[in-house]
């Protein structure tokens, strides 16, 4: 569902790791905001990394860059997310850092999408390209 987490929009969408569990069985559902100064997939708390199993991927190492020109450490792993709102499913880095909390979903994460955000009326809307 698509929804406004106080000022920012979110979408509620599940992660999977594809190449250690196939099922989706340990998959996890949650919403993520919408972060569209993010060029990445995925950014996820460390937890939710661990709890996947990404780690066990052989995470490689990145160096992110914040606006403000700091840069930061992350561990990266091919994942899934799945868009249940609009049917769609996609795969692409997972990224996370020692102290992760937040989730969001980058322009990479939105690349099959066409998203229109209202935020004076706090409604978005959603379709596949």
């Amino acid at each position: 569902m698509w929804q406004f987490l106080e000022d920012s929009p979110a979408i509620g969408i599940t992660v999977s790791n594809p190449l250690l569990d196939p099922s989706g069985e340990r998959s996890e559902p949650m919403v993520a905001v919408i972060d569209t100064g993010f060029s990445g997939f995925l950014f996820v708390p460390e937890g939710v990394f661990e709890r996947l199993g990404f780690s066990e991927l052989r995470a490689s190492s990145r160096t992110g860059r914040l606006v403000e020109g700091s840069s930061l450490k992350l561990r990266a792993a091919f994942g899934r997310i799945q868009i249940q709102e609009v049917d769609l499913s996609l795969d692409g880095e997972v990224y996370t850092c020692r102290g992760a909390e937040e989730t969001l979903v980058g322009m990479a994460g939105l690349r099959d999408l066409a998203v229109t955000l209202d935020s004076c009326q706090k409604r978005s809307s959603v379709r596949v390209c």
